[in-house]
């Protein structure tokens, strides 16, 4: 089995994007997984501050308070449901409704990538079109079966820092063992137990040396392309 390859590229929005101007503040970037690079600390999202001449940083919201980044965090509430940045585009366009559809579906298929169905129904959206009654109430019991939406963004954030930590090269066997069976169980849609997620983040707090180098990397390729943001070998 291999790891999924979320470690590779996350969603990143610069100023441009969103219409956002700041000295300070670059743009963010969505990255469960990553670590604040001044505290050390997990984050969701972080914003990319470039004060004067020093060097870029990927900072959480704690320490990124002095630069008011609340525009930019607030932003991401809607771009933590998509992976590409033409669909959290697109969203903007639908009805709030439809808005509701698409959020789940594109949850729902970085979890279920193969299920047809629901990618006709976010192609639909996609190009515009309106969902009958029927094929949105559809959609809606596909979600709610795998969990509702907001189960679903945990797996897919736990899979992404599983994914972080299982592409570190540092990663002991041992330890490899438990990122492999934790992916394998949320592949299968299966949710974790309490134990198996404090697992996770003491695999995180066990690698922090690790993970910040990975961010620092992450971000040393800033600005994104085509609204991801590419980890770099």
């Amino acid at each position: 089995m291999r790891f999924p390859a979320w470690h590779q590229h996350f969603l990143g929005l610069t100023n441009q994007d969103l219409g956002l101007d700041s000295e300070n503040i670059l743009g963010v970037v969505y990255g469960s997984g990553l670590v604040c690079m001044r505290c050390k600390v997990d984050l969701s999202a972080g914003v990319i501050v470039k004060p004067g001449q020093h060097a870029a940083e990927l900072l959480g919201q704690d320490c990124a308070d002095g630069y008011a980044p609340d525009q930019w965090f607030n932003a991401m509430q809607i771009g933590k449901y998509y992976l590409n940045s033409e669909h959290l585009r697109a969203d903007q366009s639908l009805k709030p409704g439809q808005r509701v559809v698409l959020r789940g579906l594109e949850v729902y298929l970085q979890l279920n990538p193969a299920h047809a169905f629901a990618q006709g129904m976010r192609n639909l959206l996609l190009s515009g079109k309106v969902l009958s009654k029927a094929q949105a109430s559809t959609v809606q019991d596909i979600i709610l079966e795998a969990g509702d939406i907001k189960a679903m963004l945990i797996a897919r954030d736990q899979l992404r820092r599983l994914s972080i930590l299982g592409s570190l090269p540092e990663l002991s066997p041992g330890d490899a063992e438990k990122v492999l069976s934790l992916t394998s169980n949320l592949l299968r849609l299966e949710h974790l137990s309490d134990k198996q997620n404090r697992m996770i983040y003491a695999l995180q707090e066990k690698y922090t040396s690790e993970v910040l180098a990975y961010t620092s990397h992450l971000i040393s390729s800033w600005p994104p392309i085509g609204g991801w943001l590419w980890k770099l070998d």
